[in-house]
């Protein structure tokens, strides 16, 4: 079976892009909207997904335009999510970067719950 690779060449990403660096978390029993999902899931770069069979959450580290910079040689935020949907059916999505025992500042609102 051929496979098809892509390439693509980091450098050519903005600076700024580039250095918006976090990690973040989702449950892999999440069976809510796929759309959803898929909507919110396209605001980021994921350069790295584990799946954390202790704690049934895939841990991704990504790079996206809701993060905030981080210089090279800091350690990278861990993110939640405030999700709103917004009239129209889009999503509004603020990133709230954790404490350092990994704990949002505010209320983390799931995707499970725009279903509902």
């Amino acid at each position: 079976m051929d496979s098809i690779t892509i390439r693509s060449n980091a450098d050519s990403l903005p600076d700024d892009f580039r250095s918006r660096k976090g990690k973040f978390k989702v449950s892999i029993d999440y069976t809510g909207n796929d759309e959803l999902l898929l909507e919110f899931m396209s605001n980021f770069l994921i350069v790295r997904a584990e799946y954390r069979y202790d704690t049934g959450v895939i841990e991704y580290s990504a790079v996206s335009k809701l993060f905030e910079p981080v210089d090279e040689g800091y350690e990278v935020p861990e993110y939640e999510f405030i999700i709103n949907k917004e009239k129209g059916g889009k999503l509004d999505i603020k990133a709230v970067m954790c404490d350092q025992e990994g704990r949002g500042f505010k209320l983390l609102r799931t995707l499970r719950k725009l279903d509902g």
